[in-house]
């Protein structure tokens, strides 16, 4: 006869004794166990978990940076933009130096009739109408309606007379 086998299920009574040897059957020694088949697991390498300090300092680094640089990489302070007259009327004004020392080096090279004097007159000549043209749009607000300066500003028609002066001292020895 065969005996059908259930799948999901044991047959019934409970356990199955083990082959060989019984539960009953054992024998105890006295004083020591029998030798086993059993082995310890392999020791664990005792080294440093990579993953486990990185989770840690990582972590750490950045907050201790954040701390001491990182105040300023967050505040978005609003920068204000005064718009001081002065500050581009001074850069101006230092410019007429420059222009006299060049009027000078150019009058020499004009004077040696150096092929050299004519070309850099001429770039002088630009230079000087340049700042002419940012010299009276800065000094508008600073007119009245005839187009002369108010009674405070009037010191700052020495400056643009200098400049007026080495232009015209060019135009002349260059022959216009």
């Amino acid at each position: 006869m065969v005996e059908k086998k259930k799948s999901f299920g044991s047959k019934k009574g409970g356990f199955k004794p083990r082959t060989g040897a019984r539960a009953g059957d054992r024998k105890r020694s006295e004083g020591r166990q029998a030798p086993s088949n059993y082995r310890a697991p392999a020791p664990r390498k005792t080294g440093v978990p990579t993953a486990a300090v990185a989770a840690i300092v990582v972590p750490c680094v950045l907050i201790i940076v954040l701390l001491f640089f990182g105040s300023g990489l967050f505040k978005s302070d609003p920068k204000v933009v005064v718009n001081d007259p002065n500050t581009r009327i001074d850069v101006l004004e230092g410019k007429v130096k420059s222009f006299q020392d060049e009027w000078r080096r150019v009058r020499k090279l004009l004077i040696a009739d150096s092929s050299n004097g004519e070309a850099s007159a001429e770039r002088l000549s630009n230079r000087m109408q340049d700042w002419l043209v940012e010299w009276n749009e800065e000094m508008k607000p600073y007119q009245d309606a005839d187009g002369y300066l108010k009674e405070g500003f009037k010191g700052y028609s020495r400056t643009r007379s200098e400049v007026s002066k080495i232009l015209y001292d060019l135009n002349k020895s260059k022959g216009f």
